[in-house]
């Protein structure tokens, strides 16, 4: 309609107008709220790509300040729980894949060392020891952006001079990537994240390199670091390893056929630990003039042993545990005295008639050089004493018994006849 000069109409073409200017607003509206969805949307799935990228390429991470993001080596040693830990360095180094960096930045070797000092922690008979490297990126210097990637190894450890000791290195390798930035200042570049994977696992086989195997080094002097070589130390000890004596007391026994053989059940226990475990399966003591008794690990085995007669182990890994049972004599009170490392605790008495048990772990330590000192020279022993025991609870000595019965014959033979000289003077 076309508007004209009357009232009628002009309201007609004003209400036209301003309907039409109402629907372009409502339109622009509509965009611009379709365009803040759109960029809230994008901006939800940039941070969302941000976050899943920094999940799966990387296990140490940097704030973004242009300092290298920190990286942690662990290594841990275990060893038969009684073992005295070795003074000893581990050594690990870090080859650079040239194919897979961008320019060559060499990473020194890092060395762990281990003292006599570090006590670790017992579980199951088993003593850990975990000691941590410092940061492996701190000092590193590059000079352009890019992914970085190294093998890390543990190197052969150099044998032990004392055959009486054995340690085993880990064979787990690792692949480290170091993912260089370039920071605020021009011309500096730092580690921005860092990312472990192993590749080789404890036993020697390849594994797989994906996510699934990425582990944290990030984490220092905390048991969640996963950058961790674990090797096993064993020790042996060689000259007087154990010792059983068997002693029987004569204090009220002195008679020449007195029985002084006693059977002792032995069980001795040795620890799996090392290479050498699968040879380590049984031991050989020697028993008096020379006689050799087999022990297999685990099971029990009776020997007997006359008074004073011994059992020598001249040879045991330490961390075995040796028991001892000395059977329940009727006749007898049992006593022991137990030896560890040269040390002798007080005689621990049993009672009359019972059995007595004594468990004792072979610790580290040297044997003992004077030949008189306290178990002939055995680092570790047991002593058990057997004393002959009165039988009587009136206090009665059993080996009088003959003596008190002949008396007690006499004073009755001695009796009748006064009373029989008594009846023949009463007669007269």
């Amino acid at each position: 309609m076309i508007c004209g000069p009357e009232a009628a109409d002009r309201m007609s073409c004003s209400m036209k107008v301003t309907k039409t200017s109402g629907g372009g607003k409502m339109k622009k509206s509509i965009f611009k709220k379709a365009a803040v969805i759109a960029l809230s949307v994008a901006t939800i799935m940039t941070f969302s790509f941000a976050s899943v990228f920094a999940t799966t390429a990387s296990s140490g991470t940097n704030a973004g300040n242009g300092t290298n993001a920190a990286v942690y080596l662990t290594k841990q040693l275990q060893m038969p729980e009684g073992t005295t830990t070795p003074t000893k360095d581990y050594t690990f180094s870090f080859t650079q894949n040239t194919d897979k960096s961008v320019a060559t930045v060499a990473i020194a070797d890092k060395i762990i060392s281990f003292t006599s000092a570090d006590a670790g922690s017992a579980s199951d008979k088993v003593k850990t020891v975990t000691k941590q490297s410092d940061n492996i990126t701190n000092g590193l210097s590059f000079t352009q952006e890019g992914v970085y990637t190294y093998t890390v190894k543990e190197t052969t450890t150099a044998a032990n001079s004392d055959i009486a000791k054995e340690t085993v290195d880990s064979n787990t390798t690792y692949t480290l990537r170091l993912y260089v930035k370039s920071a605020e200042t021009t011309g500096k570049y730092y580690v921005d994240k860092a990312s472990v994977i192993k590749t080789v696992g404890s036993d020697g086989s390849a594994i797989a390199e994906n996510d699934a195997n990425k582990i944290d080094a990030s984490v220092q002097t905390d048991s969640t670091n996963g950058f961790i070589f674990t090797g096993k130390y064993k020790e042996f000890v060689i000259a007087g390893a154990f010792q059983l004596v068997n002693t029987i007391s004569d204090v009220y026994k002195t008679a020449p056929d007195a029985d002084t053989s006693r059977t002792y059940s032995i069980t001795v226990m040795i620890p799996t630990f090392t290479s050498t475990d699968t040879a380590v399966t049984s031991v050989i003591a020697i028993q008096g003039a020379g006689t050799e008794v087999s022990f297999t690990s685990g099971t029990a085995q009776d020997v007997t042993l006359t008074k004073g007669q011994a059992l020598k182990f001249t040879s045991l890994p330490v961390g075995t545990v040796i028991t001892v049972t000395d059977p329940s004599t009727t006749a007898m009170t049992p006593s022991y005295i137990q030896t560890v490392g040269g040390t002798s605790a007080a005689a621990k008495a049993g009672s009359l008639g019972a059995e007595q048990t004594s468990t004792q772990t072979i610790t580290s330590g040297t044997a003992i050089s004077d030949t008189n000192s306290v178990m002939n020279g055995y680092v570790n022993g047991l002593e058990f004493i057997n004393t002959w025991a009165t039988m009587s609870v009136t206090g009665v000595v059993v080996e009088n018994m003959p003596f008190i019965l002949m008396g007690i014959a006499l004073a009755g033979a001695a009796l009748l006849l006064i009373m029989r000289r008594r009846r023949e003077q009463d007669e007269e």
